[in-house]
Order: structure tokens, then C-alpha cells, then sequence
């Protein structure tokens, strides 16, 4: 039983991270670029 907000937020992020771990999210080539010019 969950007696705390806190332990919610704790199972919650455990299911997202779980969920989230089956989907494949390459890196985007936009942003790195962006990130290129920037430091230039």
C-alpha cells in the first residue's frame, strides 16, 4: 500500500522508465548540428 506522495512519484517513474526503455528514440541530426554552429 502506498502511504506516501513520494511513493507515488517512485512507482510512477518506475512504470515510465519501463515504458519508455521499449521505445527506440535515436539521437535527432538536427540538434547536434544546432549544437555545432553554436560552438563555432
Amino acid at each position: 500500500m502506498i502511504e506516501k506522495a513520494s511513493e507515488l512519484l517512485e512507482k510512477f517513474i518506475e512504470i515510465e522508465k519501463i515504458q519508455l526503455s521499449k521505445i527506440d528514440m535515436p539521437h535527432m541530426p538536427t540538434l547536434g548540428s544546432a549544437y555545432e554552429e553554436i560552438t563555432r
